[in-house]
């Protein structure tokens, strides 16, 4: 299943070390804004691997 895929590790990692770093008080809004920034990119590289993996899935073999 998608969820276990030791491809998306790596980048769901990332994706909580962005969600943590976004909710650090001590970063100024420069660092906050890059943290979201992060963050968004992250999610926007998961949704892709997800639709990658969905179509794979719905080929035949």
């Amino acid at each position: 299943p998608l969820g276990e895929s030791p491809a998306l590790a790596a980048p769901v990692g990332r994706l909580l070390a962005a969600v943590a770093h976004t909710k650090d008080h001590t970063l100024n809004a420069d660092q906050r804004h890059a943290a979201h920034d992060a963050a968004r990119a992250t999610v926007a590289h998961l949704r892709k691997a997800a639709r990658q993996a969905s179509h794979a899935a719905r080929e035949p073999r």
